[in-house]
């Protein structure tokens, strides 16, 4: 990336990332005023707990990229029998090795 693509891409991400932090403050802020009671202190802490989830999400999404771009997406990788292979595809699909083969 070029250095001026680079600062755009910064720029979107922080931009993103500002995104659920509007909510997350002034849940907090209203919150913390102790005039907030009831369903609407409920209502509050779900738009905490959703735009923490939207966080996670986006910061997850940001580590896979930066994985990706290190050639480091997948674990380390061992040699495995087929046999193993085809055992656990089985297991997953819910098809019994009995009634399989």
């Amino acid at each position: 990336m070029s250095d001026n693509s680079t600062v755009r891409w910064l720029d979107r991400l922080a931009h993103d990332l500002r995104g659920p932090l509007t909510p997350l403050q002034t849940a907090a802020f209203l919150l913390r005023s102790g005039q907030v009671q009831g369903d609407r202190q409920q209502e509050l802490f779900g738009v905490i707990e959703r735009q923490t989830q939207q966080l996670t999400r986006m910061i997850d999404e940001l580590a896979d990229w930066t994985r990706i771009a290190h050639h480091r997406l997948l674990g380390a990788t061992e040699l495995c029998e087929p046999a193993l292979l085809v055992d656990y595809a089985r297991g997953l699909s819910g098809v019994s090795v009995a009634s399989a083969g």
